[in-house]
């Protein structure tokens, strides 16, 4: 980052000091400093990080986790582009990419260096309501799969057995993940830059298309998917009569009672994701990484 000239940083504290101690041995200029937070340890710290960056004014953020982290990052980041670098279980929308090129994409974007529309546009997300019998009602989002699995409680956060699920959804499903959207990436792919989503109902009886997919690393599951079709942005999607536990980005986050509608919506207002080697390569096209003849470079760091 600090080669593409940025010069201020804010990080999340940790209980290890990940960051202040790689800052120890640091050579060069950068203002940085942790955000002003209690850290728990827990997923929602994702959150207040990401609020206090986007209420500083920043440019860009970067991202260190898989889909789940990157969802609770969204719902608070607003506006603000993301890195996402995967270091997760889930990995279908974070990059796997070496720190320092992401680094590079995160200056060049702080910086404004490269058309933002281009380089960090909207991703796809689903907006998800649970409708209650007593008029209540909890929304949440998704920014790669929902799915409504067969069981009585949330328990274990993670979801590790296909053969429990009834319904998912997909904002993508692209070959080479891991995770629920494998499925729909073995059986139809949908890119992130497509306009559509995906839904399937899953049985675990044969029957209906069944596709063998990396649900979990070094698990490779056969799953019989009854019906499927496309979902089609801002169109309302009902599940009725479907009790159990709504999983969103491969965790277990909300309890379905059978009187619940659980309704879901494809829309593009999902966060700005950067996309990193096209940020480099649009960047490269400006002349952006060119250094005059008589400069010296060699050994240069950042």
């Amino acid at each position: 980052m600090v080669s593409e000239g940025v010069s201020r940083v804010l990080y999340m504290p940790d209980h290890f000091d990940i960051v202040g101690r790689a800052l120890e041995h640091f050579r060069g200029t950068l203002d940085a400093a942790p955000i002003a937070m209690t850290f728990t340890g827990r997923q929602g710290d994702s959150a207040v990080a990401a609020r206090a960056v986007s209420d500083a004014g920043a440019a860009c953020a970067i991202v260190l986790g898989g889909d789940g982290t990157n969802r609770i990052v969204a719902t608070a980041i607003g506006d603000v582009p993301v890195v996402a670098v995967s270091t997760g279980t889930n990995n279908a929308l974070p990059t796997w990419i070496d720190g320092t090129t992401a680094g590079i994409a995160a200056g060049l974007i702080a910086r404004r260096r490269v058309d933002l529309d281009t380089c960090a546009p909207h991703t796809k997300r689903l907006d998800l309501t649970i409708a209650r019998p007593d008029g209540s009602e909890t929304a949440d989002i998704a920014l790669v799969d929902a799915a409504i699995i067969r069981a009585r409680f949330v328990g274990a956060r993670a979801v590790w057995d296909a053969r429990a699920l009834d319904w998912l959804f997909l904002a993508r499903g692209e070959p080479g993940a891991i995770g629920l959207s494998a499925i729909g990436a073995h059986l139809e792919p949908i890119g992130p830059d497509d306009d559509d989503g995906l839904w399937l109902t899953i049985s675990d009886e044969p029957g209906g298309e069944c596709v063998r997919a990396p649900i979990v690393p070094g698990i490779v599951e056969t799953v019989c998917v009854s019906s499927h079709g496309h979902l089609a942005p801002d169109t309302r999607f009902d599940v009725r009569d479907c009790p159990g536990v709504l999983a969103l980005d491969g965790e277990r986050e909300h309890e379905i009672g059978p009187h619940d509608i659980v309704t879901v919506r494809l829309s593009r207002k999902g966060p700005r994701l950067v996309k990193i080697r096209e940020t480099i390569a649009s960047a490269a096209r400006r002349g952006a990484f060119r250094v005059p003849a008589q400069t010296e470079s060699t050994g240069a760091r950042q």
